[in-house]
């Protein structure tokens, strides 16, 4: 999954490479591994392919509550 974003990034023309990974490291630093991997299989499947695609995702969904648990069946 790591590399079809680095190869996507870079077949859609992004010279920016070097600092796009660097805001992604910041990305994965502020919003964890789990959710960084989840926004950039989310991008690569929509194909976009900035660091600023990642940060739009990660940010809609940090303003949605995880749903609700089922109740128990007693």
């Amino acid at each position: 999954m790591r590399s079809r974003i680095l190869v996507g990034s870079a077949a859609a023309g992004n010279i920016r490479l070097a600092s796009e990974l660097a805001v992604l490291l910041a990305l994965g630093a502020a919003h964890g591994t789990d959710a960084l991997i989840g926004a950039l299989s989310r991008a690569v499947a929509f194909k976009q392919f900035r660091a600023a695609d990642v940060r739009s995702i990660l940010a809609a969904r940090a303003g949605t509550r995880s749903p609700p648990r089922p109740a128990p069946r007693w």
